[in-house]
């Protein structure tokens, strides 16, 4: 997208997250500041690797808004604004929160289940389409499984309601951050579940998790979990690191800037490791399924 002045010092304004109508259409501007933030760079970077591994996947049904990174001076990521689509572009949307959905405690996968058939429970039309919707919820539980997405919030992700449901996801910037605990679990027993993830390691979490979902979830669930095995090995997700280095997701007041992911080596170790952990997982689990 193309900034106008006009665009940029409204831009320069937002004190948090803020809707604006710039001279493109609606987005919104998300500002991060060093100090406020440990490392305002690497959570903006965070937002477009998000962004495109979900699109990467390109599931029908699943919406990520476009990212892009302002940075008004090139040599200065001390103030970096994250630009993003408003939502509302492709339908009526609302966040998980109207589902009741405690933004400390998160939910488990039975509990978002339970609260969408009942606030739709008078609604034929979104009932007849919440096994397709839910399948996609599987999909986002599993992403933050395999990316260490742990902030889930109810704010975080929500339904787009048009002539078919669409689940959106966003606000990936704490990928592969291990302080964070997950808010969506595989456990029936949400607020328990909350007291023990805060004293176990991630690889517990994981292990855990996964141990549960695979041998409670029926097989269309469980292959969505291939899906990922197949379609996002470590080499894919390098490649995805390359592409969005090419990519000029960058803007700023002064020369265009190549973006640079400085932890990428790191970003692949960590993904290569959870991607060996899952995989062992699945494949003793599902042996002993047999």
């Amino acid at each position: 997208m193309n900034l106008t002045s006009e665009d940029k010092n409204k831009i320069k304004k937002v004190t948090y997250v803020e809707q604006l109508n710039l001279s493109s259409g609606s987005y919104y501007v998300k500002r991060i500041v060093l100090g406020e933030d440990a490392y305002p760079y690497g959570l903006a970077l965070n937002e477009v690797i998000g962004m495109s591994l979900i699109k990467y996947f390109n599931i029908p049904g699943i919406v990520c808004p476009f990212y892009q990174i302002y940075m008004p001076k090139k040599e200065n990521d001390e103030e970096i604004y994250v630009i993003s689509e408003d939502l509302n572009r492709f339908g009526d949307f609302r966040l998980a929160s109207f589902l009741g959905i405690s933004y400390v405690k998160g939910a488990s996968l039975y509990e978002i289940w339970v609260l969408l058939e009942k606030n739709w429970q008078n609604k034929k039309e979104w009932l007849a389409k919440l096994p397709s919707l839910f399948q996609n919820i599987i999909f986002m539980y599993l992403f933050d499984i395999f990316f260490n997405n742990w902030d889930r919030k109810n704010n975080n992700w929500g339904i787009i309601f048009n002539k078919d449901l669409q689940l959106a996801m966003f606000d990936n910037e704490y990928i592969f951050d291990l302080r964070k605990s997950p808010h969506i679990s595989v456990d029936i027993d949400g607020a328990k579940y909350l007291e023990r993830r805060k004293k176990e390691k991630i690889q517990n979490i994981i292990l855990n998790e996964l141990q549960t979902f695979i041998k409670e979830s029926s097989t269309e669930f469980v292959e969505i979990m291939d899906l990922f095995l197949t379609k996002m090995t470590p080499n894919d997700f390098a490649h995805i690191l390359d592409e969005i280095e090419n990519n000029n997701y960058i803007i700023t007041d002064e020369e265009k800037i190549k973006l640079e992911i400085d932890d990428r080596e790191e970003l692949q170790d960590s993904y290569e490791d959870n991607y060996m952990l899952i995989e062992n997982i699945k494949r003793e689990i599902s042996h002993g399924r047999k």
